[in-house]
């Protein structure tokens, strides 16, 4: 049975270089240079089986997911990927699962333009934490606290197309990187693509920067995030229905898309945007999140880690 240390040995020689940093995987820290007007933006989010991925899944799929879902947070305030951190707890030391998790997390470093900066290895039940950190110009992050009333209201891509994935993964025999990829290609909407490959919208998000008043990553649901920008902006946020762009419970989670408000003056600038974008309501005084006249409870929708 392999030491750790010969995982551990394994997990970096396999990640490849690590470019941007001053000093990479190897040492007791990590070493970063941030340019000078510039902030650091970090963000942890901790992985656990059969709750945030299934168990059985193919390594390579459970690491690029959740690398992913970290990003995404990146994405929400406008930031740009310089380096992740991460922690993998296992109950045994398998070679061929730790092969493939370590190629599902250098492909998405390669992808995202985000290098793995260090880790930690340790015998357990199945966790993975990913600590992702992206820079931002000073003062101007995307935050959820800057909708003001009279403002329009936007989301990025699909809704709900995640949650059908999830619903698939779990009636279908385990799908091949292949049969991904190749959907990927065809069919990037498709409900697995979705679920496996969600896209952390970094793009956007850095484009978006002088424009939203306000963002938040859809990781919960569409009207449980609209529920943090509601209370962090002190104001409401309206939405209809008819507007929405989804394939899916649009209520459901895993979604990683970029929910947002902007000025109304900023409708040319948005609309001009290389990214899919859907306006699908406004701002009002009234605290609160209304789909179309209903209004919507605060817990009554979204992901919840300790419910069933």
């Amino acid at each position: 049975m392999p030491h750790e240390f010969e995982l551990i040995d394994q997990i970096v020689a396999g990640l490849g270089k690590s470019e941007g940093l001053v000093l990479g995987p190897g040492d007791d820290c990590a070493l970063t240079d941030l340019r000078a007007g510039h902030a650091l933006a970090s963000s942890i989010d901790c992985f656990v089986p059969d709750r945030h991925f299934p168990r059985d899944a193919d390594a390579w799929f459970i690491a690029g997911r959740c690398f992913r879902a970290a990003l995404s947070d990146l994405a929400a305030m406008g930031a740009r990927p310089k380096f992740a951190l991460i922690a993998l707890t296992v109950e045994t030391s398998d070679q061929a699962w730790v092969q493939a998790f370590t190629e599902g997390i250098r492909d998405t470093a390669v992808k995202f333009e985000c290098p793995i900066a260090g880790g930690n290895l340790s015998k357990g039940p199945m966790n993975m934490t990913f600590s992702v950190h992206g820079e931002v110009p000073m003062g101007q992050a995307l935050t959820r606290s800057g909708a003001k009333t009279g403002e329009d209201v936007y989301v990025s891509g699909i809704l709900g197309g995640a949650a059908r994935g999830l619903a698939q993964v779990r009636s279908m025999k385990p799908t091949s990187r292949e049969a991904i990829h190749t959907l990927a290609e065809t069919s990037p909407d498709h409900p697995l693509v979705r679920y496996w490959l969600p896209e952390p919208r970094l793009a956007l998000g850095q484009s978006l920067i002088g424009i939203a008043s306000a963002a938040i990553d859809i990781s919960d649901g569409l009207l449980a995030d609209a529920w943090h920008i509601a209370k962090a902006s002190g104001t409401g946020l309206r939405l209809q229905a008819s507007c929405l762009p989804e394939i899916g419970e649009i209520a459901s989670s895993d979604d990683y898309e970029l929910l947002f408000t902007a000025p109304r003056q900023m409708r040319a600038r948005i609309e001009s945007l290389r990214e899919r974008v859907t306006r699908i309501g406004e701002t009002c005084a009234e605290l609160g999140v209304w789909l179309g006249d209903e209004p919507v409870s605060e817990f009554a929708t979204g992901f919840r880690h300790f419910s069933a």
